[in-house]
């Protein structure tokens, strides 16, 4: 009895043959995983930017992996890791985190809501889903003459999860805080879009904060805005 497999055994040789496929080990020097330029070291040499034939590889690739390499004629490709069952390794999902974060002070309260610190997530070209989680505080003084109310939210790409007030007499400091969380682009899902929400090339996260009346700006006047993003191809 033969298998389709067999056919392939004869060309698959040991290295040093002519055969025009063979197979290597190599360990991983260098690897970016939001571009996937890498350098690896094989056979006593070094190669630079090979490509991958698993896609999901590239996310979880990492300095002193040992990962298959396929030879076709004088072209190399990355298979993936190789993995001893038992390590922590086996069942890494793919993905890739980020965190930004910003304080500004001296600014203004209006009416009308407004960012006072932004922060902005390059989205991987690679992504089709973000989880970001955001955190937003702040510190006013009311520096007017009257009695104040004063509201912060943190928004994620213009969506909030609700503003958190304080309030505020003349001469008076407080401080409000507020959280949000947004699975953006594949598997999300906005009830006012009927449909996902959409990821983009950027994800701006800010501290946006209004009052019931003008608080001019002051060096009491402190807010920050802080996030973290978990990126997947899924």
């Amino acid at each position: 009895m033969t298998y389709r497999a067999d056919d392939l055994a004869p060309l698959f040789k040991a290295v040093g043959d002519k055969a025009d496929i063979g197979f290597h080990q190599g360990r991983v020097m260098a690897w970016n995983q939001a571009t996937s330029m890498n350098t690896i070291s094989m056979a006593g040499g070094v190669l630079t930017d090979v490509p991958v034939l698993n896609g999901t590889e590239p996310l979880l690739l990492k300095e002193g992996d040992v990962v298959g390499m396929l030879r076709f004629k004088t072209s190399y490709f990355v298979l993936g890791r190789i993995v001893i069952p038992g390590q922590s390794e086996v069942g890494t999902l793919p993905g890739v985190n980020q965190g930004v974060g910003i304080t500004e002070i001296m600014f203004d309260l209006r009416i009308d809501p407004a960012p006072v610190a932004t922060a902005v997530f390059q989205v991987p070209v690679w992504a089709n889903q973000a989880l970001v989680m955001c955190t937003a505080n702040a510190t006013i003084f009311n520096s007017s003459t009257d009695h104040r109310f004063v509201y912060l939210a943190a928004t994620v790409s213009g969506g909030y999860g609700g503003e958190m007030y304080t309030s505020l007499n003349s001469g008076e400091y407080g401080p409000v805080s507020a959280a949000t969380q947004y699975l953006l682009g594949a598997e999300s899902y906005d009830e006012f879009l009927e449909g996902e929400l959409p990821l983009g090339s950027t994800i701006t996260v800010a501290a946006e904060m209004r009052a019931n009346n003008t608080i001019v700006g002051n060096s009491g006047n402190i807010a920050s805005v802080h996030a973290t993003a978990i990126f997947r191809r899924v």
